[in-house]
Order: structure tokens, then C-alpha cells, then sequence
């Protein structure tokens, strides 16, 4: 069998309502960015990194951010995440795709790798953390490219897979082929976000590394 061609895709904008600009703000000293694309950088399986964002003039400056960091960026509808995800998919013919938002700095690439294993052990067409146990947001999941044609077949209309793209094999397990990966003791917990959304996010990720003591982008969910 032929190696699948294993593809991180960061949705990413200039635009956020509440932090605009925030994908490219310094976090620790770095922009949130690379915090991301450092951490996927660690991952066993993975063979690229994309970039997909809005074909809007507000998010020029990313354009110059991928090209200094030799990543392939995609731009398209800034409404449409599900399109932006399919061409993306395209440019660079992906076999797996590996969502990751462009909000999460301590993305866990062990967990990941993990993720995408069971994804292709199983056969399945999605893959997630198991049900029922409360954990910190990750930033990232994982699903095959005929998840994705499929989608754009049957879903392309669906306000769902629109705007969150991989929250429509949630809302309907009965159509894919869901596979899970347990979830370790230290991720383990209720009603936490380590994400970026507020000002206050960015002070506290700048003041957990002045206490960790660790450069930018070396920190995860178990030192946290």
C-alpha cells in the first residue's frame, strides 16, 4: 500500500472579531503562528504544512509570514471555511487532512501522531478525542480526503460543515466513520481553553512561560 500523504491545514485570519490580528501577534516573544507550526513541526507522520486563509486585503501580511517560513498557503473564501479546506487539500493532493486551528499554541504533535494512526489503522474517516471525557481543547483533528469529497458532495449547502467543516461528521456519526483516541490523565479536564481569543489569553500565555522558564513554542499541555 501506497504512504498516505499526511497534511496539517491551519485555518488562519487577520480578522478575528474579538483579537484581530491575533494569528501574528507575539506570544512569548513569537508570533502565535509559529508557536503552531514549531509544535507540528515535532509530528512523526506529518509530511506538510498549509496555511488557508481568506482571499481578503487584510490578510496580505500572512501571505509574507508562509512565504519567510517556507510554508504553501492557500487563500479563498473568507466565509467558507469548507471550500478554503478543499482547495487546500488540492494544492498540495493530501490523502489526510489534520485540522488545526490557528488559536492553539500548545498544539500536541505525540497526540496527534497518535490521532492520525488510529485514523489509518481503522480505516476510518474521522478521528477524534473519545466521547464523554471533559479535556483541554487541542486545536486539532483528523479525517481522510474522501471524508472531505464526500462533504463537498453531500454538505456543501450545510451551515455546519460551512463554517466548521469537521463538526458535521459529529453531528452525524450514522453517515462516517468516526474512530477515537483515548485521552490521557494530564489533558484530562473540565471546562479548561488554552487558546487565544482575548488580550487577557495573551497575558496569561506570556506570563506561563516567564514562570516555566522555556523558550516560546517548547511548552505542551503535560508541562502546563
Amino acid at each position: 500500500m501506497a504512504k498516505k500523504k499526511i497534511v496539517a491545514v491551519i485555518q488562519a485570519r487577520m480578522g478575528s472579531s474579538r483579537l484581530p490580528g491575533k494569528v501574528l501577534m507575539p506570544v512569548a516573544g513569537k508570533p502565535l503562528l509559529e508557536h503552531i507550526i514549531d509544535r507540528l513541526r515535532r509530528s512523526s507522520t506529518l509530511d506538510e504544512i498549509v496555511i488557508a486563509t481568506s482571499d481578503k486585503p487584510c490578510d496580505e501580511p500572512l501571505v509574507e509570514f508562509a512565504t519567510s517560513r517556507g510554508i504553501t498557503l492557500v487563500r479563498g473564501s473568507e466565509d467558507n471555511v469548507l471550500l478554503r479546506f478543499n482547495k487546500a487539500a488540492e494544492e498540495v493532493n493530501a490523502d489526510v487532512i489534520i485540522r488545526v486551528t490557528g488559536d492553539a499554541p500548545l498544539v500536541d504533535p505525540e497526540v496527534m501522531d497518535r490521532m492520525v494512526r488510529k485514523l489509518l489503522d481503522e480505516q476510518a474517516e474521522y478521528c477524534t478525542a473519545e466521547a464523554g471525557v471533559h479535556s483541554i481543547h487541542e486545536g486539532f483533528c483528523t479525517f481522510t480526503r474522501g471524508a472531505l469529497t464526500r462533504l463537498m458532495a453531500e454538505a456543501r449547502n450545510d451551515p455546519v460543515a460551512i463554517e466548521h467543516v469537521t463538526a458535521y461528521f459529529v453531528a452525524h456519526p450514522d453517515k462516517f466513520h468516526i474512530a477515537r483516541i483515548s485521552v490521557d490523565n494530564e489533558h484530562r479536564f473540565e471546562g479548561a481553553r488554552l487558546s487565544v481569543d482575548t488580550p487577557a489569553d495573551v497575558q496569561f500565555f506570556n506570563e506561563l512561560y516567564q514562570l516555566l522558564g522555556d523558550p516560546a513554542g517548547e511548552d505542551d499541555f503535560a508541562d502546563v
